[in-house]
């Protein structure tokens, strides 16, 4: 699938290459920038919300149907958005280079925001010790990412710049099937897997095997029919939560 920003404002369409055919959706912002989840299940597209207005960031399905907008709160500065925001794999995060600060350009810091696609939040806020490279240019692709969204490839003045993350925050993208009876196997991408990564279903613990960071299987546990939220929690006392993700049969 291809995403393809179109006038400003205006659709997003998104080709699905199985089925031959185009899907046509309105994100709701203005945007310049957009990216595509590698799983294909998640589209992003950056832009501001209305004249003067902070960056914004929207999200659609494979469909093109919006699924949110998110943006930062009124007390934290403006910024305005380099190119380059990558999703990761899973669509569960999305990495933002950015401006923090103010307008003056001298107030200004190269950034990388981390948000969870679905909880429409702020996950992380990093500051960068370098500037992108051209600064007062949109035309440079400035960030890229591996496999496990831990390291960060970006372009600055100083030439590359790779940060690693300590952790990847503990998120989820998809689950599938997204119902099933007790013993069913379910596969849950998201970030932030490791071996010592628990799983809930409602208040029943289930036994995952992590496959990598982004994936793990996990057999239903015996719960009560009718959506139910999974809960993932790691040792460090991160807990993350999605309600309704599946419903038991």
């Amino acid at each position: 699938m291809v995403v393809v920003p179109g006038s400003d404002p205006g659709p997003v369409y998104v080709w699905d290459a199985v089925t031959s055919a185009w899907s046509t959706g309105w994100p709701g912002n203005s945007f310049g920038d957009g990216t595509a989840s590698g799983d294909g299940n998640v589209f992003a597209v950056s832009g501001g919300t209305g004249t003067g207005a902070k960056i914004g960031f929207a999200f659609v399905d494979p469909l093109a149907n919006r699924l949110s907008i998110t943006g930062l709160p009124d007390y934290i500065p403006f910024l305005l958005s380099q190119q380059g925001m990558k999703l990761n794999d899973s669509g569960s995060l999305l990495y933002a280079p950015v401006y923090a600060g103010f307008q003056t350009q001298a107030l200004r810091q190269s950034a990388v925001d981390i948000y969870d696609v679905q909880t429409n939040e702020l996950r992380e806020r990093i500051l960068l010790s370098e500037s992108f490279a051209s600064p007062t240019s949109q035309a440079t692709n400035v960030l890229a990412l591996d496999t496990s969204g831990q390291n960060i490839f970006l372009i600055t003045q100083s030439g590359l710049t790779v940060l690693a993350l300590d952790s990847v925050p503990l998120s989820i993208g998809s689950v599938s099937p997204t119902s099933g009876a007790p013993g069913n196997v379910v596969t849950i991408r998201g970030s932030g897997f490791t071996s010592s990564t628990t799983v809930s279903f409602g208040t029943v613990s289930a036994s995952p095997a992590i496959i990598d960071s982004n994936t793990l299987r996990v057999a239903v546990p015996g719960t009560p029919a009718g959506p139910t939220p999974i809960t993932l929690s790691d040792p460090n006392g991160f807990t993350y939560s999605l309600d309704a993700a599946f419903v038991v049969n």
